[in-house]
């Protein structure tokens, strides 16, 4: 296999990969929306801020900002990426 073959073999793995993580974060952000209302009315509404309520944002917000920061960071790359595939693409002899 050649360097060329083997780098669109690459990027053809990372597409795959970057489409479970869209999929994947869609999922995440489907549960986070459905578990909401329970959140405000079991976790918020408590009188006393205690380190298991920090526990549990921490937690809970974590992931989601961690999610948004790699999804932003998948979409510009691909961007970069689409363009270089098809440069290389229109470039094959």
């Amino acid at each position: 296999m050649s360097d060329t073959q083997a780098l669109f073999a690459a990027y053809d793995r990372l597409v795959v990969e970057n489409y479970f993580i869209v999929a994947s974060s869609a999922v995440l952000f489907f549960d986070f929306c459905l578990t909401f209302t329970s959140e405000v009315q079991c976790v918020w509404s408590r009188k006393r801020f205690s380190y298991t309520t920090l526990i549990f944002f921490l937690n809970r917000y974590t992931v989601l900002v961690e999610r948004v920061v790699l999804l932003i960071e998948i979409l510009l790359q691909t961007d970069i990426n689409e363009v270089l595939y098809l440069f290389a693409d229109s470039h094959t002899y």
